[in-house]
């Protein structure tokens, strides 16, 4: 029995740390990714017709005012795009505890796998 909670205990343990890996890598080669692509923005687009519009696009730093028919599409106005406003700084949440085990106990804790093993046979419950 204690070498199976201990494969399984390294089977979760390993499960969450590719799992850290694998978000980690997510979220830094979108950021990259995001920041060498250029941007493409449709910042306004009104009507003027059954097939005719007037549309205000920003492309990386430029801002381009054009008239788009059924048949065509033309640069009326090009200029510069205003900077971007920076967006405002993220609120962090206030714990609820003072550290991750007071909250859940710690997942490399005998203890922990004891009352999971404990749970799950069945000798958690009352009869």
């Amino acid at each position: 029995m204690d070498t199976v909670l201990m494969v399984l205990r390294v089977v979760v343990a390993l499960a969450v740390v590719f799992g850290l890996l694998w978000w980690l890598q997510r979220r830094f080669v979108r950021g990259k990714a995001a920041a060498t692509r250029k941007t493409v923005r449709l910042v306004a687009r009104q009507t003027l017709g059954k097939n005719a519009s007037i549309a205000v696009v920003d492309i990386d730093d430029k801002r381009f005012v054009l008239g788009v028919s059924e048949r065509s599409v033309n640069v009326l106005h090009e200029g510069e795009a205003p900077p971007e406003p920076e967006p405002a700084p993220e609120a962090k949440p206030t714990p609820a505890f003072t550290s991750f085990e007071q909250a859940t106990g710690s997942i490399l804790s005998p203890s922990t796998w004891k009352q999971a093993a404990k749970a799950l046979s069945g000798g958690g419950r009352d009869r």
